[in-house]
């Protein structure tokens, strides 16, 4: 299955308020979570347009969360927090220019 944690898109490309329902599942069922993170999605499809744009966009899968591996792996909060960070990291490091600039913006995230 695959979730957008955010339920919706962003439009300034910045990680936004994460909802609960994919985090309370992963902890009933004892099921991982594979973050994907995706740049360049603003770029293909800009806030606004209902057209595509030919653009390149990237996604990285990161390592996989394993509720029970987490000291309190009950709590969908911890999980959620957790993810959630590791998900900022990886977008602001796929955003670093040579110059040492980011732009996260077109940037985004599933479960």
């Amino acid at each position: 299955l695959l979730f957008f944690p955010e339920g919706h898109r962003s439009r300034s490309g910045e990680l936004q308020q994460f909802y609960s329902g994919a985090f309370r599942l992963a902890v009933e069922t004892g099921t991982k979570i594979v973050p994907l993170c995706i740049k360049g999605t603003n770029e293909v499809l800009p806030p606004g347009r209902w057209w595509l744009s030919p653009a390149k966009v990237t996604i990285k899968a990161l390592e996989p969360v394993n509720p029970k591996s987490l000291a309190d792996s009950s709590s969908h909060r911890l999980i959620r927090k957790t993810v959630k960070n590791m998900m900022r990291q990886s977008l602001t490091e796929m955003a670093l220019d040579p110059a040492g600039n980011t732009d996260v913006a077109g940037s985004g995230c599933s479960l």
